[in-house]
Order: structure tokens, then C-alpha cells, then sequence
């Protein structure tokens, strides 16, 4: 499994988890870390009770339980479990049989084998969290476009470049310009361009703007490009895509 950035786990025996920099419980201990979510799929508990364990197996310690009808969060799946957060915080593993949705953690992982070629780590980071933002609002996922993945990165560059900050390329024009010039057909476009330091800051500043999580939570669009550039001035810059067609 190659979601290195969203979880460590270790297996010695049995497994400990440690889902870095969420603020977790385990057991009766507390600890408090800065309050960082990683990408993640939703899963509904689906037996009438289910145990969180301390690992993978029943051998391992219970550590709570689940009700019928719960929302938990999937990290993701080993073997025939899953590494989940409960809305409480608790973190632990599941049963993946009584659990449904869990077909959103193997495709998630199919896409991102299918994307590594096309994204580097913090577009893989960035494009994660967009989707995320449109599972919980039971929006099916963004597909990933090649050509607006290279205009993504194209303005990204030239938002660098051309030091500005603005939806107008000196070099490129707009959005619409760009589409027609790399000969993109489309219904309806936008584009949302952040700084920030990081792509966690960068979503929750453009969910923060009605207009730019309207384009994310936009029922119209189904494909998109994104791009992340170290800027000197922003720290980084994101830039996202949205067609439909």
C-alpha cells in the first residue's frame, strides 16, 4: 500500500497504530496532536455490534465498539481489515466484512496507481483532498485529465514565473483562452488558483471562498487538472482545473 504520506503503521507482532499528527485515542490514553486529516474514504458499519481492535486480529486488544448504522473513517485496507477513525477520534482496526463502502478504499488505491505516473506526491496530496471534499457530500470523485494537468502546470509555472497572483495569465489569458488554445472541448470551465504552505491549508482557505468550493462541489464538473509549484513568495501554489464535458 503506497499511502506513506497519510499513515505509518508498524507491524511487530501486532500492530500499533499511529496515524501522524491526529489527535487520537487508544484505549483510556489521550494524546493531542495538531489537528491534521488525511485523505480517507466513509464506511458504514453494517453488523449490529463491531469491535475496534489495537491490530489486525482478534488476538489484539478491544479498544471500543460500534454500533449498527456508525460513520467511521477508512484510511485504508490490509488483508481483510481496515485502519479507521471514529467520529470520537478513536483509532484502531475493523472487520472489513461488516463494513460497507469498501470499495471506495480499493478504487481509491486503483486510481492512485493509475495517476503515480501523472502526479507528484503533493498533486497526489492536493487531488486526494478535492475528492474527499466531494465523497463527503456524496459527489462522485473527480476524474483526472492529462491535457488540463499540463494547463494546470503551465499556470502554476507562470503564476511563479510572472510573480502575480490572478485568474489572468499576462502569458496565457484565461482559463477559457488556454482551454481553446491547447483545443479542449468542454460545456462549462473554471478554475480556482491558492497559496498556501501546504495543500490542507490550501482546501480548507479555498473552502473557506463560496465561489471556490462551489467549483469543487460543482454537480457540473467531472474532470480536472491540478498542479503544485514551490513558489519563493507563497511557499506553494495550487491551481485546479474543473471542465465538463
Amino acid at each position: 500500500m503506497k499511502k506513506f504520506w497519510m499513515i505509518v503503521i508498524s507491524i511487530l507482532g501486532s500492530l500499533i497504530f499511529v496515524i501522524s499528527r491526529i489527535s487520537f485515542s487508544l484505549g483510556n490514553e489521550k494524546k493531542e496532536q495538531p489537528n491534521i486529516e488525511y485523505p480517507f474514504t466513509m464506511g458504514t458499519v453494517t453488523a449490529e455490534s463491531l469491535k475496534i481492535r489495537s491490530g489486525l486480529s482478534t488476538k489484539n486488544t478491544q479498544i471500543g465498539l460500534l454500533s449498527k448504522g456508525d460513520i467511521i473513517h477508512i484510511y485504508a485496507k490490509i488483508d481483510n481489515w481496515y485502519l479507521i477513525k471514529t467520529e470520537n477520534n478513536l483509532v484502531g482496526a475493523v472487520f472489513a466484512d461488516y463494513v460497507e463502502g469498501s470499495s471506495g478504499v480499493e478504487n481509491q488505491n486503483e486510481n492512485e496507481n493509475q495517476n503515480e505516473t501523472l502526479l507528484s506526491q503533493e498533486e497526489q496530496i492536493f487531488f486526494n483532498l478535492i475528492n474527499n471534499k466531494r465523497i463527503e457530500n456524496n459527489l462522485p470523485e473527480f476524474e483526472l485529465d492529462e491535457k488540463l494537468l499540463n494547463i494546470a502546470r503551465l499556470k502554476a509555472n507562470d503564476i511563479v514565473e510572472n510573480k502575480y497572483f490572478a485568474h489572468t495569465s499576462p502569458s496565457y489569458g484565461t482559463i477559457f483562452e488556454m482551454l481553446h488554445s491547447n483545443e479542449i472541448t468542454y460545456h462549462k470551465a473554471s478554475e480556482n488558483i491558492a497559496r498556501n504552505l501546504n495543500a490542507q491549508s490550501a482546501i480548507e482557505t479555498l473552502m473557506n471562498s463560496e465561489a471556490h468550493k462551489g467549483n469543487i462541489l460543482s454537480q457540473d464538473f467531472n474532470y480536472t487538472g491540478i498542479a503544485v509549484t514551490n513558489s519563493p513568495e507563497y511557499g506553494k501554489i495550487f491551481v485546479e482545473i474543473f471542465i465538463a464535458k
